[in-house]
């Protein structure tokens, strides 16, 4: 028996949105290396496969959206590296990885990295040369963001009072590389831009010594990048040496080849900003405020009526493949059975071609022609011998075979017809008796009744 505690159930989709939450809650964004395995590349442009090692597998979901940045060709066998947030797709309560990065693992996996990161952020208009800020003039204090164990904040202090004794450098010390060092500069970049006006910073200078790709990779997290591009001042990239280049230098306002360079960039820089500050400033806390308060404002209001709506997105866009891969089998299947119904009225319209019915016909006529030819042929050889057997008869009743037997037929000559009664004809008149040849004119002398025949 259930406890009375426990009688009240909940559904399988309010579990499944339970466990949702928990996964995503628990976990976040991950990053997993694997095999590609049973790739599908969907007609809406999503990706669906798993990835596989060699005791496990997950299946993963890479919506057309976020392949813009993958340089390569996906297939089955594949090693790659992917970045995702693990997720549960609901309606059919399968623990899945939705990706939204991509790379192929092994050598060049951090140039690669760069490639699709810069073109992803290019494409964002990050980049845009309209949003660079002029820097100012002359800078009374500038804010630079490195390592105090370096050379180059020794060299940057050290050029910048030779060029000007009165400006005023704040370092704002940090690590710059290594794991965590993107989220310390992150820090001290936003750091700098919230308080720039207490700090009286008028420009922020990131900066570091050379080094290989995998030293300057914290200048390359998009994190970093992106906190450069909101800074609230003008900024300058001076990472490495001259041929270095990472993404904080397509950010920046302006991009210094060497931590010397952007020394001699901003020592120069502070008469503008002692006419333009209090304007400056004024305008800027007016504008963070606004948006501050607006963007809390939405959140807020979103918050009350919206769940996630990318975890809801990314379900109806599941959702909709799943239909589209059905609507398509019942297509497909309809689409069979009309093209045999189609072969079928085919077969049967050719077996109606007019040219076959007319070859038909023709041989038909033939045929019937040639029986019409036998029946009339036959009808004409019988009425001939039924004529011949008739004119037989005829003959054979025919007065005229009588007479060659030796009778005669007698005409009365005053009427012309046949006499076949002697009470047909009065003594004294003349008759025609005809014989078999010839006839003779008589004169009857005297007529005898039959009776009167027989008695005597």
């Amino acid at each position: 028996m259930i406890p009375q505690e426990e009688r009240t159930p909940i559904s399988v989709s309010a579990l499944n949105e339970l466990a949702c939450q928990l996964l995503e809650g628990s976990l976040g964004h991950v990053y997993v290396i694997g095999e590609v395995s049973g790739f599908i590349h969907h007609r809406s442009g999503h990706w669906y496969f798993t990835l596989k090692d060699e005791q496990a597998q997950i299946k993963c979901a890479c919506f057309k959206g976020q392949q813009r940045g993958v340089s390569f060709q996906m297939r089955d066998g594949l090693q790659i590296i992917v970045q995702g947030k693990v997720t549960l797709y609901q309606p059919q309560g399968s623990y899945q990885l939705v990706v939204t990065g991509v790379w192929a693992a092994g050598a060049g996996l951090l140039q690669q990295k760069f490639e699709q990161l810069k073109k992803k952020l290019q494409e964002e208009g990050l980049f845009d040369v309209h949003k660079k800020r002029a820097l100012p003039r002359f800078c009374h204090r500038v804010g630079v963001v490195t390592s105090t164990e370096g050379a180059a904040v020794c060299d940057f202090i050290r050029v910048a009072q030779a060029y000007d004794p009165e400006i005023q450098i704040l370092v704002l010390p940090t690590r710059v590389q290594g794991q965590g060092s993107a989220q310390e500069i992150v820090a001290m970049i936003e750091y700098a831009s919230l308080h720039a006006q207490s700090l009286g910073l008028s420009a922020l200078v990131l900066t570091r010594g050379g080094g290989s790709i995998e030293d300057l990779w914290s200048f390359n997290e998009e994190i970093v990048v992106r906190a450069l591009a909101a800074c609230t001042i003008p900024t300058i990239s001076a990472i490495g040496h001259e041929i270095d280049y990472t993404l904080c230098d397509y950010v920046a306002d302006v991009r210094a080849p060497t931590p010397t360079a952007a020394a001699q960039l901003v020592a120069i820089n502070k008469a503008q900003l002692k006419e333009t500050l209090a304007q400056y400033v004024l305008h800027l806390k007016q504008l963070v405020s606004l948006q501050v308060s607006a963007r809390k404002s939405q959140i807020q209001a979103r918050a009350l009526i919206l769940k996630d709506p990318a975890r809801q997105m990314s379900q109806y866009r599941q959702a909709l493949d799943d239909k589209l891969s059905k609507m398509e089998s019942a297509l497909g299947m309809r689409l069979n059975g009309s093209q045999k119904k189609l072969q079928q009225l085919q077969a049967q319209l050719q077996s109606r071609h007019p040219q076959l019915q007319y070859v038909y016909y023709k041989q038909h006529l033939q045929q019937i022609q040639q029986m019409l030819g036998h029946h009339v042929r036959a009808q004409v050889l019988k009425q001939q011998q039924h004529n011949q057997a008739l004119a037989g008869r005829l003959q054979a009743m025919s007065p005229l075979s009588v007479l060659s037997r030796g009778y005669s037929v007698t005409i009365n000559q005053d009427t012309g017809q046949a006499m076949t009664q002697s009470n047909q004809i009065q003594e004294g008149h003349q008759i025609k008796v005809i014989l078999e040849q010839g006839a003779l004119i008589a004169q009857v002398i005297q007529c005898v009744s039959s009776a009167k025949l027989t008695s005597d």
